[in-house]
């Protein structure tokens, strides 16, 4: 199973991810790995982890050739974008170079348990087909590699953080099998029966969708009170005529190309 943290901007989705790292730590669970999307937020969250406890380890995956493997008495927190994970991803065989260092690292995948952060997890959208007005869209590799590897271990305390997690469809599909939206004992067979409904539901699905993860203790998405906030007066920028020549022009533009998309999607159909 696994839990979607969605707080908004500036609640601290970094520092829960740490706390669960430490706690699992404490507890005897020494392995884990954290992902996001580029290599600023891996230098700040080795920051964060060095100034909450200095002696758990802490390693980048990057800093390891790849003809070398990490060694396996290694017990702290490796660090890693998507990006390195996805790289020369093997679709047919589920595995990239860096996933298999991982994979040899964390041992045996029916006894690891400890857990696996995904910061920033809607990078990891598009991990399955999905189909639009202009047809179908191949699966990203960040995608599938990222499903591929949380999937390859059952009892792994997996942690999705995003504020955007519900926004779309696509950004639930990387978590949907973990997160118990389809399968077994649920109200859809599989991802394809939930996107075709939840699709013709619309937006009030996808919020039943949100509703239901947060009923089941699954999905927490807290924002920033806005208690105690004083609007003074509203700052208001009067546009000039230049700019509202500007602004008219470009609509102009937009709503000729949209109604130019009508008629070529009309001829596709």
């Amino acid at each position: 199973q696994a839990f979607f943290c969605g707080d908004g901007t500036g609640v601290g989705k970094s520092r829960t991810a740490a706390g669960i790292i430490l706690d699992n730590y404490y507890k005897g669970r020494k392995k884990s790995v954290f992902l996001t999307k580029n290599k600023k937020l891996i230098e700040d969250f080795a920051e964060l982890l060095e100034k909450l406890d200095p002696s758990i380890p802490v390693a980048r995956l990057e800093k390891y050739d790849l003809d070398k493997e990490i060694p396996s008495d290694f017990e702290g927190v490796l660090l890693l974008t998507y990006g390195l994970m996805a790289t020369s991803y093997n679709a047919g065989e589920n595995t990239s170079p860096r996933l298999e260092q991982i994979h040899k690292w964390l041992g045996d995948q029916t006894e690891f348990d400890g857990p696996i952060l995904l910061d920033e997890s809607h990078m990891l959208g598009n991990s399955t087909e999905t189909k639009g007005q202009r047809g179908a869209k191949a699966p990203s590799k960040q995608g599938m590699a990222g499903v591929g590897f949380t999937n390859k271990y059952n009892d792994a305390r997996v942690v999705y953080l995003s504020a955007t997690g519900a926004t779309t469809l696509n950004n639930l599909g990387y978590a949907g099998a973990r997160l118990g939206i389809w399968g077994s004992e649920t109200q859809f067979r599989n991802s394809e029966q939930f996107y075709d409904d939840i699709t013709a539901a619309g937006m009030s699905g996808l919020e039943i969708v949100a509703q239901d993860l947060k009923a089941r203790g699954l999905y927490l998405s807290r924002t920033l009170s806005m208690k105690e906030v004083d609007v003074r007066e509203p700052l208001v920028h009067e546009l000039s005529n230049n700019e509202l020549a500007m602004y008219d022009r470009i609509a102009d533009q937009w709503l000729k190309v949209s109604q130019r998309m009508d008629v070529v999607l009309a001829d596709m159909i």
